[in-house]
C-alpha cells in the first residue's frame, strides 16, 4: 500500500471461509444443504466475493434480504439460486428475469405472485415463510390451509422450501427453541398430508446448525458461523472456525504526554504518568464502535494497547506506552490476530453493548476490503 493512502483496510481471508464451509458442509446429512446467508453485504465482508468463493466450495444456494442484494450479486456473475428472504420488495418482472425467488410471508403477497404467473403463464419458484415464535416475517401456523390452498390452485406456483425462523437458538436454555421445532413439524406433517410434495424445509440457523439440530430437514441457512464467528460461547468447543475478516491500520501520530494530559472530545481520559499516545486513523465512520471509548483495546506488536479517550468519526487514540519499540507508522490490529494475540468482533462487541453480527455489518464502505486467498 502507498505510504500516502489511508492505511485502515479489512482483510478478507478467503481460505478461512473456505475452511468454515467445509466444516459445515462436513455436518450434513443425506438431502441436505447449505442456503449460505450473504446478505448485508455479507455481514460486511463483501458479497460477490464471499458467494464467487462459496460457490467453489459447492454451495448451489444463497439467501439475501433485499431484491437490490439479489440483483447485485446477479451482475457480479453468481450462478446459484438466490432467494429474497424478505419477500417482495420490488418490481415482480426483474425477480423472475433475474431468477430471484422470494420468500413469500403475506397472503397479499402471495396472491399478487400468483396473479402475475397466471397472466405470464410461466413456473416461478417461492419459499413459504411462517412464524413459528420470532414474532418477525411470517404466516401464521392458523393460516396453513389458505396458503396451501392457494399454492394448488395455481400450477404455476412452485413451492420450493417451507422455513421459519428460531429466535432463541443461541440461548443456553433450549425450551424455547424446543417448541419452535415440535410447532415446525407439526406445520410440516399438515402440508405434506395437504398433498404439497417435493418440497425443502428449512429451520436451522447459525445456532441449531452448530448444535446439530439438523433433524430430517433439508437446507441449513448458516449466517454468522460462515465467518467465523460463534453465535454463542458455548459453540467453540462444537466446531472450529477461523475469523474471515481483520480490521487493520497504522499509527499515523505518536505523541509523548505528560501526568495530566486530556485526550480527546470531552476530555474523557487524563494521563496519570508520563505517556506516549498513537492516534489511528480509524472512527465510528469505519464501524469502530464510539462505546469502545476507555474500553477496548488493540493490538501493537503483539501487546495489547487500551483505547484512551473518546473513539471520534475519524481518529481514535490508544495508549502504548508500555509497548516496547513501538513507532509511527507500525500496524495496529483493530480486529483480528497479531501475533499471540487476538481481538475478535465478539469481543469488540462486548464493549460496545452489542453483538458480533453488527460490529461486522457496520464496517462501512470507505473501509477498502483486501481479499487474501483468491
Amino acid at each position: 500500500m502507498e505510504s500516502n493512502e489511508r492505511p485502515t483496510v479489512a482483510v478478507i481471508h478467503l481460505d478461512h471461509l473456505r475452511y468454515n464451509a467445509r466444516q459445515l458442509m462436513s455436518t450434513l446429512g443425506e438431502n441436505q444443504e447449505i442456503l449460505a446467508i450473504v446478505k448485508a453485504n455479507a455481514y460486511g465482508h463483501g458479497a460477490p466475493f464471499i458467494a464467487r468463493t462459496l460457490e467453489g466450495c459447492g454451495v448451489k444456494k444463497f439467501g439475501v434480504a433485499t431484491f437490490s442484494e439479489g440483483l447485485e450479486l446477479r451482475a457480479q456473475g453468481i450462478k446459484a439460486e438466490i432467494f429474497v428472504l424478505n419477500g417482495v420488495m420490488g418490481p415482480l418482472k426483474e425477480y423472475f428475469s433475474n431468477r430471484l425467488y422470494p420468500a413469500i410471508f403475506e397472503l397479499s403477497q402471495l396472491k399478487q405472485v400468483s396473479d402475475y404467473l397466471n397472466a405470464e403463464s410461466r413456473e416461478f419458484k417461492i419459499c413459504l415463510k411462517f412464524d413459528t415464535g420470532m414474532g418477525r416475517l411470517g404466516f401464521s401456523p392458523s393460516q396453513v390451509d389458505e396458503v396451501i390452498g392457494c399454492i394448488k390452485g395455481n400450477s404455476f406456483l412452485k413451492v420450493a422450501c417451507v422455513m421459519t425462523h428460531l429466535a432463541k437458538a443461541d440461548d443456553e436454555q433450549p425450551d424455547f427453541t424446543d417448541r419452535q421445532f415440535t410447532l415446525f413439524r407439526k406445520l410440516k406433517d399438515i402440508i405434506q398430508e395437504r398433498g404439497l410434495k417435493g418440497v425443502a424445509y428449512s429451520i436451522c440457523n447459525s445456532a441449531a446448525f452448530v448444535d446439530k439440530r439438523l433433524d430430517d430437514f433439508h437446507w441449513m441457512r448458516p449466517g454468522i458461523v460462515l465467518y467465523g464467528c460463534y453465535p454463542h460461547p458455548r459453540h467453540q468447543t462444537k466446531i472450529d472456525l477461523k475469523p474471515v475478516l481483520e480490521l487493520k491500520t497504522k499509527i499515523i501520530s505518536l505523541k509523548k504526554m505528560m501526568p495530566g494530559a486530556h485526550i480527546g472530545y470531552g476530555a474523557t481520559f487524563v494521563t496519570q504518568r508520563e505517556s506516549h499516545v498513537a492516534i489511528l486513523p480509524v472512527g465510528y465512520a469505519d464501524g469502530y464502535p464510539r462505546l469502545a471509548s476507555n474500553r477496548g483495546h488493540m493490538l501493537v506488536r503483539g501487546q495489547r494497547a487500551p483505547v484512551v479517550g473518546r473513539v471520534s468519526m475519524d481518529l481514535t487514540a490508544i495508549d502504548v506506552t508500555d509497548i516496547k519499540d513501538v513507532a509511527l507508522h507500525d500496524d495496529v490490529t483493530v480486529i483480528g490476530q497479531n501475533g499471540d494475540l487476538s481481538v475478535g468482533a465478539a469481543e469488540v462487541a462486548t464493549w460496545a453493548d452489542t453483538i458480533p453480527y453488527e460490529i461486522l455489518c457496520g464496517i462501512s464502505p470507505r473501509v477498502p476490503r483486501i481479499y487474501e486467498g483468491m
